[in-house]
């Protein structure tokens, strides 16, 4: 991460028009692996459509569906381009209060992520990140098909989600046996349904910062 991300609004009105806003100004999607800064790839949006869900005029919870250009190695070594479609589920970010801007800056570099977003057709969980030059799609983990079932059927539209930091961790750090980057590998999503569901970051490896 590069640029610093900016924070999606709570309300579906003012959610609805910054992620309209996100894709149209032509940026560039960057993907990959949260765990690993040196797997991102680089491509263009083709196209994008934001549903207007007048059902969610309350809580700022966005469907956005976008299609991209993905680079392919074929055999031979040789790079070709294929379009790519996602359609991503964005939460309200009301209910992730936890983080407050010293910590932001401190643990995050300042590079905290817009929401957390889920790909309905394939279950993947990614950290959203609304930058001035580009959106970021952080790979996190990957949903159980029970899991998704459980946050399709019974999440809180008002309060969808909280990342947190596994306690153990928190507590090395604070005991000054390991430093930031053992946060950041220990990090978690909590999805606020009818019973609380913890989804831990797949790791790809040690997470390396900028």
């Amino acid at each position: 991460m590069t640029n610093v991300n900016i924070t999606l609004p709570t309300t579906f009105e003012d959610a609805y028009e910054a992620v309209k806003h996100a894709f149209s100004t032509g940026k560039q999607i960057v993907e990959g692996p949260f765990s690993s800064k040196y797997a991102r790839q680089v491509s263009k949006v083709i196209s994008f459509n934001v549903i207007d869900d007048k059902e969610q005029e309350k809580y700022g919870n966005v469907t956005v569906t976008f299609t991209y250009n993905v680079p392919v190695i074929l055999e031979g070594g040789a790079f070709r381009e294929i379009e790519r479609t996602r359609t991503l589920h964005l939460f309200n970010t009301s209910g992730d209060h936890r983080w407050t801007p010293r910590t932001k800056l401190k643990i995050w570099d300042n590079k905290y992520p817009s929401t957390v977003g889920v790909d309905v057709e394939t279950r993947e969980v990614f950290l959203f990140g609304v930058q001035a030059s580009a959106i970021e799609l952080a790979y996190f983990a990957t949903l159980t098909e029970d899991q998704f079932s459980q946050i399709k059927e019974d999440i809180s539209d008002r309060d969808p989600f909280s990342i947190q930091i596994d306690s153990d961790a928190m507590f090395d750090y604070i005991d000054e046996m390991q430093g930031l980057l053992h946060l950041q590998n220990n990090l978690y999503i909590q999805f606020n349904c009818g019973v609380s569901l913890r989804v831990d970051m797949e790791r790809a490896g040690v997470l390396e910062l900028d």
